[in-house]
């Protein structure tokens, strides 16, 4: 799913829990590739049957997603420019994205599919100017409509406009793979969606963010309540130096280039990680002061900030113990 990548950072996060240590009868733990990367599930108290559906359902929704799957749904949108039976998982992706895109002031858009594919980040190449200025004129909301009639979830595109779910598809699909699990009776489980972590029913859950540019090494640590997402946007994955210009996978829907950013990496803690995925885009685009305004007029979201001299920044939901950053928010 190379593609999937395009605005998404993988293990963007580390993973520690003292609670997966404790009083759990049985633990199954399933990784595979998809998403273009390493997934791994950990879930407690769980049968194959259930294991092996949650599998089933993350590689279904992850084809249904991908702009670049040939045959898959998202990617027959963009060929055809209309659906007039969209699935339910594309319809809410959609609905939920516009939701986001405005709630964000544009920072956060999926009709950037024309400029993401321009880049490279892999094999180092730049657009042309030319290129991404043709492009760009197809970055426009309102070229998409999304809608419910007789009885169909329908959609549609005009001016070539091509979608990238990039930023949002992992998120959406931690979600329904938690939905998935509880629906089944699971009570407890770490899923991993290549650096999109969800922690279901973990109380002692305890999520490290990488220090940007390091080896592994952390620049903080942050103590969750049961059921919440963490996701993480940087410049420090998927990048490459060009004549001293860092170029990194975070595109300004404005400039189909690089954000030109006063941070590094911004992570979003909520419940909803479709809206964790999201927001962490959008936000390390629009830049530290304005993320935390966001952030601290928000109920359903915290945000932990790192910036370009690696000081730690954070939202008001946030209280800090023994250099542990605790999430007080009751919305969380």
């Amino acid at each position: 799913m190379k593609k999937i990548k395009a605005l998404i950072l993988i293990f963007a996060l580390t993973f520690s829990s003292l609670g997966f240590l404790c009083s759990c009868n049985t633990v199954k733990t399933k990784t595979f590739f998809a998403l273009d990367t390493a997934v791994q599930l950990t879930v407690y108290n769980c049968t194959d049957e259930i294991l092996n559906k949650a599998v089933n359902n993350i590689t279904k929704l992850a084809d249904a997603l991908d702009c670049y799957k040939e045959n898959g749904e998202l990617y027959n949108l963009n060929k055809t420019g209309k659906s007039e039976n969209l699935s339910e998982d594309l319809y809410t992706v959609l609905k939920k994205s516009s939701e986001y895109s405005k709630n964000l002031n544009g920072a956060f858009n999926i009709t950037l599919g024309a400029v993401t594919r321009l880049w490279n980040f892999e094999n180092k190449i730049i657009p042309k100017e030319n290129e991404l200025k043709s492009a760009l004129k197809t970055v426009k909301t309102e070229n998409l409509s999304v809608f419910y009639k007789n009885g169909k979830y329908k959609a549609k595109l005009k001016n070539n406009t091509k979608l990238d779910l990039g930023a949002v598809a992992k998120g959406y699909i931690a979600d329904k793979t938690a939905e998935l699990l509880k629906n089944n009776g699971v009570k407890k489980a770490l899923i991993n969606l290549g650096g999109n972590v969800y922690s279901l029913g973990d109380k002692n859950a305890v999520i490290g963010i990488k220090k940007p540019f390091s080896n592994g090494e952390l620049s903080a640590r942050v103590k969750v309540k049961t059921s919440c997402s963490a996701v993480t946007a940087g410049n420090y994955e998927r990048c490459f130096k060009e004549n001293g210009v860092l170029y990194h996978h975070i595109l300004n829907p404005k400039t189909g280039k690089p954000a030109n950013s006063d941070v590094n990496s911004v992570t979003v803690f909520c419940k909803e990680s479709a809206k964790a995925d999201a927001y962490s885009t959008g936000l390390f685009n629009l830049g530290k002061d304005k993320a935390l305004e966001i952030a601290n007029s928000e109920k359903e979201i915290e945000v932990v900030i790192i910036d370009k001299n690696d000081k730690v920044f954070y939202s008001d939901g946030f209280e800090l113990k023994n250099g542990e950053l605790y999430i007080i928010n009751e919305n969380i």
